[in-house]
């Protein structure tokens, strides 16, 4: 059976912080011929600062007269209005249906809560997916709305056993992936020199990435990515090699531009999981060579053209090594980049994902 003949429509659901990917998900869906529409749910939820503020605002309101009282206003504002945002992402999904018409709903990175999931399983219509972002160990709260979902896919195969033992029939372990269209490989004479360095990484700031990277500090390095200022004070030497947020277009021109790219580097410790993260399939798909911390998962995907450290003296050592050998960082990328191509782009990501759903009863 045909995706078209079974669903009407796709809607996918995700936080415009993830926003690349949920937006290259329903790109990927039109691809095939499916009806899809994009809601950031942030944008019918309203965004966790901005909840946070009003609600603050009206606890120094009245926290002189009702102080004793002040947490119990503070969690009733948020309560009514997560029910609030609830009800009218409900209500927008109800109007991209019309009669007869079965949805198939998809949800990116997190689940909502399972109050939202009961609310959209009242209708027969629905089919409820939810692609898994992050471990479901790390926040309990989640674990009443995954019963909810038809099925779950979660980007870790490490994850899969920490879903409680009656969902493992309906879990499937699906990576990340990129987008072609985003990350290309580009010719010599389209680079832009300035994006050119010996060793870039593309991410936001944690302090823990910045001490990993303090070991190239003496390479022409470029960090991209938000949050790096708050960092300069401790790492003074941030502040000659962070050159701000990337967008997507210039991200791939980072690609490009660098000699070696840092692909993983772990911002925490990891309790759970071994994710590709999807800057490892950006970088391979730019057609460009990549260092990244050893992931099995990696290994698994893209064998020895990925090349891997396990510490930053590794890092070091291998960053000086590939710099003075070209040929093996063109002979490598070349590899990942057509691994990449050929299974782990987005469209091969819904290929699977309807494989799946249209054997869902």
């Amino acid at each position: 059976m045909e995706p078209e003949k079974k669903f009407n429509k796709v809607i996918v659901l995700g936080a415009d912080y993830h926003g690349e990917w949920a937006k290259d998900v329903c790109i990927a869906f039109k691809d095939i011929g499916m009806d899809a529409e994009l809601i950031y749910t942030n944008t019918v939820f309203g965004a966790m600062g901005s909840t946070r503020m009003a609600a603050k605002t009206l606890l120094e309101k009245v926290k002189q007269f009702f102080r004793l009282h002040a947490r119990f206003i503070f969690d009733l504002v948020k309560e009514i209005r997560r029910r609030m945002s609830e009800r009218a992402l409900v209500e927008k999904i109800a109007s991209f249906q019309k009669p007869g018409e079965k949805i198939l709903i998809l949800f990116i990175w997190t689940p909502p809560s399972a109050s939202l999931l009961a609310a959209l399983k009242k209708n027969s219509a629905i089919t409820l997916i939810l692609w898994q972002g992050e471990a479901p160990a790390r926040n309990a709260i989640w674990g009443p709305s995954f019963p909810f979902f038809d099925h779950i896919f979660s980007v870790d195969e490490d994850w899969l056993h920490l879903f409680d033992e009656a969902l493992w029939g309906r879990i499937t372990y699906l990576p990340l992936s990129s987008s072609p269209a985003n990350h290309f490989p580009l010719p010599k004479e389209k680079q832009d020199p300035q994006f050119a360095s010996e060793v870039a990484f593309v991410g936001y700031y944690r302090s823990e990435r910045a001490e990993k990277l303090a070991v190239l500090k003496e390479y022409d390095l470029r960090i991209y990515g938000f949050w790096w200022e708050s960092g300069m004070s401790r790492f003074p030497w941030l502040k000659e090699k962070y050159f701000g947020p990337a967008s997507n277009e210039d991200a791939n021109k980072v690609f490009n531009g660098g000699k070696i790219q840092i692909g993983r580097l772990s911002a925490t410790p990891i309790a759970h999981g071994d994710t590709v993260t999807q800057r490892v399939f950006d970088i391979s798909l730019a057609g460009s060579f990549q260092l990244s911390e050893y992931s099995p998962a990696i290994e698994k995907i893209f064998g020895q053209s990925v090349v891997m450290f396990n510490t930053t003296e590794e890092l070091k050592k291998l960053v000086a090594y590939y710099l003075a050998h070209p040929e093996e960082r063109e002979r490598l990328a070349a590899r990942a980049h057509a691994i990449a191509l050929k299974d782990h782009t987005y469209a091969s990501r819904i290929k699977a994902i309807m494989e799946v759903v249209m054997k869902l009863q």
